[in-house]
């Protein structure tokens, strides 16, 4: 039970520094500095820095997805009835940047790791996080 809360403990801490300070500066050697262990500690619990990543993205989508259903609470349903479609999808866009710049961008960085086949096992969730994206944007406008 130790094991698991260690690893849900560096998967954490990796999504939050990457998400502060990019995925290049993510590395066994900097996640073990944020949490005081030892780098060997990403191999012991994830296999490698592949199944790390592979692991913080998955988080990094359901964080997004809650992101996207609060937006819609926050916005479209609070919206003034004269509001439009452009004002409307201003205000979901700020309030998504507002809440969520460090993973937004953390998520564009995962999905090219996925497409320049830097990181292959990667391109599922990133076809998924793709399609979640696209399927809140299409919903909004609908």
């Amino acid at each position: 039970m130790e094991s698991v809360a260690q690893a849900d403990r560096l998967k954490a801490v990796a999504l939050e520094f990457a998400c502060k300070h990019g995925l290049s500066a993510l590395s066994a050697r900097s996640l073990a500095g944020e949490v005081g262990g030892s780098p060997s500690a990403v191999n012991y619990y994830f296999g490698g820095r592949e199944r790390l990543l592979s692991s913080v993205y998955h988080d990094a989508m359901e964080w997004s997805q809650t992101i996207r259903s609060g937006a819609i609470s926050k916005c479209v349903d609070a919206a003034p009835t004269w509001a439009d479609l452009p004002h409307v999808f201003s205000s979901v866009v700020q309030a998504r940047l507002e809440e969520e710049r460090g993973l937004s961008m953390l998520l564009q960085e995962l999905e090219q790791e996925a497409v320049t086949g830097r990181e292959p096992s990667l391109r599922e969730l990133a076809a998924e996080e793709v399609d979640r994206e696209w399927r809140f944007w299409m919903d909004l406008a609908a």
